[in-house]
């Protein structure tokens, strides 16, 4: 009787702790996962800004990409950046389990001068970010 209590008591443990590591797993990589898209969000408003489009356009959905250089590939004369602001980021959808989550709302403010136009102004951008196959892609958006 008192092996089988053992016995029990240990297949309870090991479930329990089964369950508490797989959580713990999952919160890890639901944390990996954020932190990745804050990094992709930062590298490409920074390329952006300094007007290295082709290092921005990687982070671009490649369906979207020719369209992305075709907009900045040749603004780079006549669009000066001079600050983007992150206003706010809305990770998933609401209810959503973190390690579930695929997409991310960025907004933006951004700062800019279109020569010859000499006016600063201020525009607000709502970027679509899509995880998929590891990587953060900028959907839509810039």
């Amino acid at each position: 009787m008192r092996s089988f209590r053992r016995i029990f008591v240990m297949a309870l443990l090991l479930v329990f702790g089964q369950g508490a590591f797989s959580a713990c797993a999952a919160r890890r990589q639901a944390q990996k996962r954020q932190d990745q898209l804050n990094e992709q969000v930062a590298d490409f408003h920074k390329n952006l800004r300094w007007k290295r489009v082709p290092q921005a356009a990687s982070h671009v959905d490649p369906e979207e990409r020719a369209d992305f250089l075709e907009r900045y590939g040749d603004s780079t004369d006549v669009l000066n950046i001079e600050s983007i602001v992150i206003e706010s980021l809305a990770y998933g959808k609401p209810g959503q389990a973190p390690d579930e989550v695929t997409t991310a709302t960025v907004f933006v403010l951004r700062r800019e001068i279109e020569i010859p136009d000499v006016t600063l102004r201020k525009v607000r951008k709502v970027e679509h970010w899509r995880y998929e196959h590891g990587v953060w892609v900028l959907e839509k958006g810039y």
